[in-house]
């Protein structure tokens, strides 16, 4: 007669083929990129929330020794505490581990610089590379920084016009977007900006479901290969976006993510984020300035 621990055991080994050789190390857990519940690596499906799990063709390896000679090959002068680190956060995105760093410094003190090199050595080590930058005559249009995102996903050319993008749209069923998420989009990047739909009285839930699915466009990048992705200029983005980017480096905690925001001194955001690496571009001095010369 078996008692209740052995007809436990007897479950757990069928559960996890522990009786046809199975080894441990074969037993691995990964988080559900939804609910972020802890399901089977070989799962298909999470239990919890009923999402497919979709995995990257092939098994992505950081080459931190490429990133490394990238940083130390940049033009730049004093900036390279800011690139180790990039490569160094490079690793832990790699692994799951997301971060967010924050570069801080007044106008014209070269942070966009600084934000491309961070950029090249992210694609050394074998990153998708993502640049959304804020215009200051498209200040006033909801998300539209985040537009640039549709470019890179759908692999458009910045010369290609809304309209071509728009018919393109349909594309992001791949990324896992539904078709209501797709509609949403169309909706934002062929509206007049003269028009007065953009004043609804559903207009909160329009914002909330746009945010939501340029949010699961991210993660399902970040899903096939590591990303790493930059907001420059902050100071000309609206208020919805900037409430999106703090949303979102509340969500790459346990994701193959790196943020780079690049911010003005008198503008700081983001402060509270516990995952935050804050870096402040001081101005070259004197002596500096001699050396380069």
């Amino acid at each position: 007669m078996l008692y209740l621990p052995e007809i436990l055991i007897i479950i757990y080994k069928n559960m996890y083929g522990m009786d046809q050789g199975r080894e441990p190390e074969q037993m691995k857990q990964i988080h559900c990129p939804k609910c972020s519940s802890l399901i089977a690596a070989d799962a298909r499906f999470c239990g919890i929330c009923g999402v497919e799990i979709t995995k990257p063709e092939d098994e992505f390896r950081f080459n931190g020794e490429a990133a490394a000679r990238a940083a130390a090959g940049t033009a730049l002068y004093g900036r390279k505490a800011v690139l180790d680190e990039v490569v160094r956060l490079c690793g832990f995105a790699a692994e799951g581990y997301g971060n967010l760093m924050y570069i801080q410094g007044p106008a014209g003190i070269g942070k966009s610089s600084v934000l491309a090199d961070m950029e090249e050595t992210a694609r050394a080590g074998g990153f998708q590379v993502v640049r959304l930058s804020g215009l200051s005559e498209y200040s006033q249009l909801t998300f539209h920084p985040l537009t640039c995102l549709l470019e890179y996903a759908l692999e458009m050319k910045k010369t290609d016009s809304f309209a071509e993008v728009g018919r393109n749209l349909d594309n992001l069923t791949r990324f896992g977007l539904k078709q209501y998420d797709i509609e949403r989009i169309r909706d934002l990047i062929m509206v007049d900006e003269a028009s007065e739909d953009r004043h609804m009285p559903d207009e909160k839930n329009r914002l909330m479901s746009l945010a939501a699915a340029f949010m699961r466009l991210i993660l399902a990048l970040s899903d096939h290969r590591p990303l790493f992705i930059g907001f420059d200029h902050l100071h000309w983005f609206d208020a919805y976006t900037l409430d999106f980017i703090s949303k979102l480096a509340g969500n790459i905690r346990r994701r193959h993510i790196l943020m780079a925001v690049c911010d003005r001194e008198n503008l700081a955001r983001l402060k509270g984020a516990d995952n935050l690496h804050f870096m402040h571009l001081e101005k070259l001095s004197g002596r500096d300035i001699l050396y380069i010369a």
